[in-house]
């Protein structure tokens, strides 16, 4: 048999909502609100703003602990490891 194995499907879904049979939601409470967004509007106090910085993590930490670039010069980050006794690591 020449064929592709398990399903293919398409779906193409349409449909209205009545609103005698479902009544219109409720608008959202204050609690619900954004009060801040990090690309304008509202404001934090300065030890709630995020960290700009770059992270490294990698092999020499087990993948478990994210370090802190230093800034070298404008636009370029580095970070210094000695390498483990496989002398290779990975890091992202």
């Amino acid at each position: 048999a020449r064929g592709f194995g398990g399903s293919n499907v398409y779906l193409l879904g349409w449909g209205q909502i009545d609103d005698k049979k479902l009544p219109p939601m409720p608008s959202p409470s204050l609690e619900d609100q954004i009060y801040f967004w990090p690309g304008g509007g509202g404001s934090l106090e300065k030890e709630s703003l995020p960290e700009r910085a770059y992270k490294i993590v990698g092999t020499w930490s087990r993948w478990s602990e994210a370090h802190t670039m230093e800034v070298e010069e404008e636009g370029v980050y580095g970070f210094t490891m000695i390498l483990g006794e496989n002398r290779w690591e990975q890091f992202q």
